[in-house]
């Protein structure tokens, strides 16, 4: 080997053919698929879920609360 040229050239042209062979789409959708959310990876899971009932249990008071003062000056019907 002169100086390194031939290895240069060999691994150039390995490099070259791994760019241009494309991957396979099941295996880009694959790689998809099995990444968790980034909310999971940031906090682990116990910390989002904590956070979707507190905001749907506020969500439901709100509702509860327009719903009295909706009802409070109609006759009781029961």
């Amino acid at each position: 080997m002169s100086d390194g040229s031939e290895y240069i050239k060999y691994v150039t042209k390995r490099v070259v053919t791994y760019w241009e062979t494309p991957k396979a789409p099941e295996q880009r959708r694959l790689v998809r698929q099995r990444r968790e959310p980034w909310v999971t990876r940031w906090f682990g899971q116990l910390l989002p879920i904590g956070i979707r009932v507190w905001l749907s249990g506020r969500k439901s008071d709100s509702v509860r609360s327009e719903v009295m003062e909706l009802t409070e000056g109609a006759p009781d019907y029961r």
